[in-house]
């Protein structure tokens, strides 16, 4: 969004031109102008949502409301253990280690064969649920590889022609806005990888904690 409006203060900067030099209309100039106002606006918009979800985020985690905590970047996953994730040996880790199926075989059954019956019943249910879920939430972690992957491919070609584009605009080949085009996309790329980065280390994160013993978005 900072370079949007960056992009736009220079395409009103162009319209201004054009119209001392006849080739632009007053309408072409508030046009623009409207363009600079919209990305100003939903700058400072997210400028607010950013410093009310760092105050909430500061307060969740104990910090006084006028603190101002450092956030870092997520730490970085080893790509290699994703790839060889285990399915099946991380389900049978999952039905062993959780919690509530802990719980459930640790009930007791009364001592009667209606109570017994009514145990295991409700044991295998669990362990048939943690299974589905696991298998959900192994297909989320590849899905979000996929995306990963395919983000950085994007990522990896961005770079290249901003670079060309850096080039250019230093020996006076691209004009300003034309310059400003390309740092705006590489910046799109680089923001899809950074988002994509996130989902999968979310899913990650989720099927480990699910390997773990803890589903934290179901009943399991």
């Amino acid at each position: 969004l900072q370079k949007a409006a960056e992009l736009s203060n220079a395409a009103y900067e162009a319209q201004q031109l054009g119209q001392r030099i006849g080739t632009a209309t007053e309408n072409d100039v508030l046009s623009a102008r409207k363009e600079v106002l919209s990305a100003q606006a939903s700058l400072i918009s997210l400028d607010n949502t950013i410093d009310n979800l760092r105050r909430s985020l500061g307060l969740m985690t104990g910090y006084s409301a006028d603190a101002v905590p450092e956030i870092g970047s997520l730490p970085q996953l080893d790509m290699q253990e994703i790839a060889s994730l285990n399915l099946e040996a991380d389900t049978a880790k999952a039905i062993a280690n959780n919690y509530n199926l802990i719980n459930l075989r640790r009930a007791s059954s009364d001592k009667t064969t209606t109570g017994m019956n009514a145990k295991q019943d409700s044991v295998s249910e669990g362990e048939q649920n943690v299974a589905v879920t696991m298998q959900a939430y192994y297909q989320n972690v590849k899905q979000a590889k996929t995306a990963y992957d395919a983000a950085c491919t994007t990522y990896d070609k961005a770079v290249l022609d901003h670079g060309k584009a850096e080039r250019s605009f230093q020996m006076g080949m691209l004009s300003k806005i034309a310059y400003l085009q390309s740092q705006m996309a590489f910046l799109q790329a680089e923001g899809g990888k950074q988002s994509a980065y996130s989902d999968l280390y979310q899913s990650y994160t989720t099927y480990q904690w699910a390997v773990k013993g803890i589903i934290v978005d179901s009943e399991q």
